[in-house]
């Protein structure tokens, strides 16, 4: 069993993957050639090609002055950047090592205690790091879709989702359009499989591993960001195709999950990978470029409408839940001073 400065990695890991690094600028501008590519195959064979073109296909005055993007910059500003920054970080490596921990504890319970050595170098330490980058991927990814699954089927947890799936419109500020309550409960889900992941490879390799990153994230997740995922939350229609949509969820999958449609309910509801949409029968893959709506059914839709009632019209709805809500409360707080507390033991 490893002791908390072991942890180290995990706690880099975090800190990384929660500070949203589809912002970063090398990803914004890797976004911006896919649109340019989109642009250029598809929409301005019939408008012409101009940078005044381009730029207003990009930023469309419809979209960007839209009621539902000002309220989007509102809430971005008012909770969720601060959130995202602060304590979504420090949960998930909270859950994160509650999870590596009693996973450890429990692998050494089963099997015994660890009985096997790391090479220092060679194939088999390459391969055990490609595949501990793969099954920590994957791990975070699954558990996030469980996440997002039982958050459209569990009517208690829908009621918080709403307020993502309120925006009429997509920007990238929908990213941030995101209930606080679900911001914690997405940071706890991700690092349930982040942590369980550690500790299974650190069991198997008798020591700390490390997974392949490229500039300081994990290199799937990377090449994930590259391949536009700022774009799931816009109008630019970008597929990958149908045999990589069973796959990987692509921008235009992404968008159809935000469509009003009713055959799109509860469809494309993975976040790196579509795998996990198939297997459970909820993955929808468009043959053609689709018009879509955006928004929930219009009797909801006006519950949405202002900067306070993101915030708490989930309560108001769920006013026959008290316990639950109770329950949830006290987890997500428990789990925080676990968080703090073991940060404060790192650094001292």
């Amino acid at each position: 069993m490893f002791e908390l400065p072991d942890l180290y990695p995990l706690y880099k890991q975090y800190m990384r993957w929660f500070s949203y690094p589809p912002t970063r600028w090398y990803f914004l501008i890797s976004c911006g050639f896919l649109a340019l590519g989109v642009y250029w195959f598809g929409y301005a064979k019939s408008q012409g090609y101009t940078i005044k073109g381009f730029i207003k296909y990009l930023f469309p005055k419809s979209i960007y002055t839209h009621a539902s993007t000002k309220l989007d910059l509102k809430y971005a500003l008012s909770f969720p950047i601060i959130g995202g920054l602060l304590f979504k970080p420090a949960l998930g490596f909270a859950t994160a090592t509650a999870t590596y921990q009693y996973g450890y504890k429990g692998l050494e319970y089963i099997f015994g205690a660890q009985a096997f050595a790391m090479p220092e170098s060679g194939w088999t330490l390459t391969a055990m790091i490609v595949l501990f980058t793969i099954v920590s991927a994957m791990a975070a990814d699954f558990c996030l879709f469980l996440q997002h699954y039982l958050m459209h089927k569990v009517k208690f947890l829908w009621e918080f989702h709403k307020v993502h799936h309120s925006a009429e419109v997509l920007t990238p500020l929908v990213d941030y359009r995101v209930h606080p309550i679900e911001i914690l409960t997405f940071a706890s889900t991700k690092g349930i499989g982040i942590g369980a992941a550690q500790a299974l490879f650190n069991y198997m390799a008798g020591a700390p591993i490390h997974i392949y990153n490229i500039l300081g994230l994990n290199a799937l997740l990377f090449i994930s960001y590259i391949f536009g995922h700022a774009l799931r939350h816009s109008h630019v229609w970008l597929s990958y195709g149908t045999i990589l949509n069973h796959i990987f969820i692509s921008p235009a999958q992404h968008q159809i999950h935000h469509s009003v449609a009713e055959k799109h309910w509860d469809k494309n509801m993975g976040s790196m990978f579509a795998l996990w949409d198939w297997a459970f029968g909820t993955l929808y893959v468009p043959k053609e470029k689709e018009e879509l709506v955006y928004g929930i059914p219009p009797e909801d839709q006006k519950e949405f409408r202002s900067l306070g009632n993101l915030y708490l019209q989930p309560f108001r709805n769920n006013t026959h839940s008290k316990f639950k809500l109770a329950i949830v409360l006290l987890l997500l707080g428990y789990f925080l001073y676990f968080a703090i507390e073991n940060l404060v033991q790192m650094i001292l």
